[in-house]
């Protein structure tokens, strides 16, 4: 199975979280979720670049890692719209 596919699903086993990587609950963010379906943080980096890139996004100084988290972070951002995302990235990897 593709990765963006399995972070999509860990986000629907485990639940959105915004502002950590993960809460006491054990709901996660986008990064989370690539780490949880990734197994490793390198990994979650590369696919967290791949993420930014899909979204349009500018680098920030501090690398795609901060702008997935800014995005999933926005007050606006739903556990639907970061699924989508992952389920779109799945799509275009050829899962």
């Amino acid at each position: 199975m593709n990765i963006f596919a399995k972070a999509a699903e860990v986000l629907m086993e485990k639940g959105h979280h915004k502002g950590d990587m993960r809460n006491g609950k054990g709901a996660v963010c986008a990064i989370g979720a690539l780490c949880d379906a990734a197994g490793n943080s390198e990994q979650a980096v590369t696919l967290a670049d791949q993420a930014a890139e899909y979204l349009g996004m500018a680098r920030f100084p501090s690398g795609t890692l901060h702008a997935l988290a800014r995005w999933n972070d926005a007050p606006e951002r739903t556990a639907e719209d970061v699924i989508l995302l992952f389920k779109e990235l799945a799509v275009e990897e050829g899962s």
